[in-house]
């Protein structure tokens, strides 16, 4: 018999569960030329009846069973496969789950879940980037962040204008963040940037490619290149953004910048001094008295200027 009404009401009301939340939407499955068997029809009920139950174990089987059978129903599959991989999740097993999804892309590369089916494996890298470790006979033994980057590289890789490819690449930006890769962060954080023009995720991103900017330029020596690149990035960010509650951050964050940038030009000069070159002495406090007159540097800046014009006066004479 055809795929019923009822069926298809089921099916509507069945994956709105609150597992789920309130994103997923369940189209009705095709009301093509195929039939299925009574029997058939009537597993597929089961398995949504587990589903209602919270019956992830029972879920697995019924759609195994049915996968076996091999229907030709294309929606009918695709429901299967999803039914499946959820049912996975819901049971931490988030190896399959994400297997199941592989899977379920493989066969239908434009399955009708194409923009529902990243936001859960949002879900499965973070937690492979979190906590989560893989266990054996339930004790765990490693953590899993390779198998996140993997999971959200297939997303924005597989659909890069998808619903969720933005999202994709700032939480790899934000693990590379967090890890102190700020090389890697910073460029990530740019793609997000660049390439979602109209996504929320977009200020974040240029908030954070200023930071990633700056902390990839600290150190003892301040690479003066990485410094002038953030506070550009944090000046960009002010302007496209004025209004962002991080405005205030990024100013004070382009202060330290010119503070910074003021203290090595400050120090060149002290390095100058040391080896009795007095006009390359010069040359640096008058530079950053130029650039940076309202810092503290440049007060100091000022004495030693007026010291070394002192001193070229009594050479002269």
């Amino acid at each position: 018999m055809r795929v019923t009404t009822s069926l298809i009401l089921v099916l509507l009301l069945g994956l709105s569960a609150n597992v789920y939340g309130d994103w997923v939407m369940t189209p009705p499955l095709s009301q093509g030329d195929e039939f299925v068997s009574q029997a058939l029809d009537a597993d597929y009920q089961q398995v949504l009846r587990s589903w209602h139950e919270g019956n992830y174990k029972k879920v697995i089987k019924g759609c195994n069973r049915l996968l076996k059978k091999k229907p030709k129903d294309q929606a009918l599959v695709e429901e299967l496969y999803f039914l499946k991989a959820e049912s996975y999740y819901q049971r931490g097993k988030l190896s399959k789950s994400q297997a199941t999804f592989q899977n379920l892309f493989r066969e239908y590369p434009y399955t009708h879940r194409l923009s529902e089916i990243p936001r859960r494996q949002l879900d499965i890298a973070c937690a492979y980037l979190g906590d989560h470790r893989i266990k054996l006979l339930g004790i765990p033994l490693y953590r899993t962040p390779g198998k996140g980057i993997e999971v959200l590289e297939a997303i924005f890789e597989r659909a890069p204008r998808g619903p969720f490819a933005d999202d994709a690449q700032v939480e790899l930006a934000d693990y590379y963040f967090g890890k102190g890769n700020y090389l890697e962060a910073k460029e990530r954080y740019y793609l997000a940037w660049f390439n979602y023009p109209q996504s929320n995720l977009r200020e974040w991103a240029s908030f954070q490619r200023a930071n990633s900017l700056l902390l990839d330029g600290q150190g003892e020596d301040y690479d003066a290149t990485y410094l002038v690149e953030s506070k550009h990035a944090f000046e960009a960010f002010l302007g496209e953004f004025p209004q962002s509650p991080f405005a205030q951050e990024a100013q004070r964050a382009v202060e330290g910048i010119v503070s910074l940038l003021a203290k090595k030009d400050f120090h060149t000069a002290k390095y100058y001094q040391k080896r009795g070159q007095f006009e390359a002495e010069l040359l640096y406090y008058r530079s950053l008295v130029s650039n940076f007159p309202q810092t503290a540097w440049a007060d100091e800046a000022r004495q030693a200027i007026r010291r070394l014009t002192r001193i070229g006066a009594s050479r002269s004479l």
